[in-house]
């Protein structure tokens, strides 16, 4: 039996309870407790209580009657650090959300985790657990298409005024309190697509490289302190070009949408057309690596088999999530947010919700990774 206490009963959290109901039958598991100060607001409430399943307010709490195998940290950025911590020094292993924390204060603690605690913590980065993913590395890694040249990714994902207003974190900066948040497209919705490049430079299968910034343009146009548009151009040690484009004010859906330029062949995925990852090399063959995205659920189900299989590897380690927290503070403490001008901002139904969109900003995030260029300055003020 499987002893998990999960920290978090909405949002993502709940994504995680709907999920170890209905699909974890393979697994004999039992949750031990659900860790949420506010679980009276969760959809998920009643069914907590009619399983009988324990509710604490902190992890805390959890411990000083609780044990587990598994941590699941589903809860606010603001708590990785802490309620992680706490579960790896009750004997726990973790699998925390990503992003794996926020700040160098936590990006600091955190990374001596390794070498404090006996648990594994990984961070959830489906992308990292995909075998579509695992089984392109692999070739990258063993030479198969030659020196990586560039990798690009666009998201266009429109998002509406609820997913703003649905707790009091989102598109922040800092709490009330001055804990470091740095909510934002870049370190939410689509940080699985940036941090998947970082990943497959990396020079084992669990490592992740750190990029140096060459450029960056961050805009906003919801009403958040954080920016929901970026454009940002970074370059490896080894002289990989990676280059991100991602936006929230936008009206119609598109991506990820990845190329990834070798010497000899180019690697590309676009999830509303293509749906799977192929290959196309000089010659013209080809070869295909499936659907990134069919396998979301392998960050769990990997943690598990780890619990019984301890000889297991796994892919996503605090040490392979530390290069996307460290960018996201480096664009936070680099580059200012600006905001996009009040003419080109209106307000449209999107999915039949309203969602704050730029004019244009489509087909100008399309051209921008199509040259891998900046977001341009005359769509800015200041």
């Amino acid at each position: 039996m499987i002893k998990i206490v999960l920290a978090g009963s909405s949002g993502y959290g709940g994504v995680y309870l709907r999920f170890l109901w209905d699909h974890c039958q393979d697994y004999e598991i039992d949750i031990a407790g659900v860790v949420d100060p506010y679980v009276e607001k969760s959809p998920y409430y009643q069914t907590l209580q009619e399983k009988n399943i324990p509710l604490f307010n902190s992890m805390e709490d959890f411990y000083q009657t609780g044990k587990a195998d598994l941590a699941i940290i589903a809860s606010p950025i603001q708590f990785h650090a802490s309620q992680t911590e706490i579960a790896l020094m009750n004997g726990s292993n973790v699998l925390c959300e990503k992003p794996v924390c926020a700040g160098m204060e936590d990006i600091e603690r955190m990374a001596g985790f390794k070498d404090k605690y006996k648990g594994f913590v990984e961070v959830g980065y489906q992308w990292s657990y995909a075998e579509a993913i695992l089984d392109l590395k692999k070739d990258i890694l063993a030479g198969v298409f030659g020196k990586a040249e560039y990798f690009k990714t666009l998201v266009s994902w429109p998002r509406s005024h609820a997913y703003f207003n649905r707790n009091n974190w989102a598109g922040k900066i800092k709490t009330q309190s001055g804990q470091t948040i740095l909510d934002s497209v870049a370190n939410n919705a689509t940080a699985h697509y940036l941090h998947n490049m970082f990943f497959l430079s990396g020079k084992t299968m669990s490592e992740a490289v750190l990029p140096q910034i060459e450029d960056c343009v961050l805009g906003v146009a919801n009403d958040i302190e954080n920016f929901d548009t970026v454009t940002v151009r970074s370059k490896t040690n080894d002289g990989t070009v990676i280059y991100f484009a991602a936006a929230h004010p936008v009206a119609v859906n598109k991506g990820p949408v990845f190329e990834l330029k070798f010497e000899k062949a180019t690697v590309t995925y676009h999830a509303q057309e293509q749906q799977e990852i192929i290959a196309v090399f000089g010659d013209g063959s080809q070869r295909s690596y499936g659907d990134p995205s069919a396998t979301d659920w392998r960050k769990l189900t990997m943690c598990l088999d780890k619990i019984l299989h301890p000889e297991n590897e796994l892919p996503c380690n605090i040490e392979t999530a530390l290069p996307h927290a460290k960018f996201m503070v480096q664009l936070y403490q680099l580059y200012p947010v600006r905001r996009f001008k009040e003419d080109s901002i209106r307000i449209m139904e999107v999915r039949n919700a309203p969602v704050t969109v730029v004019d244009g900003l489509d087909e100008t995030m399309q051209k921008s990774y199509e040259c891998m260029s900046m977001l341009p300055g005359d769509r800015l003020g200041r």
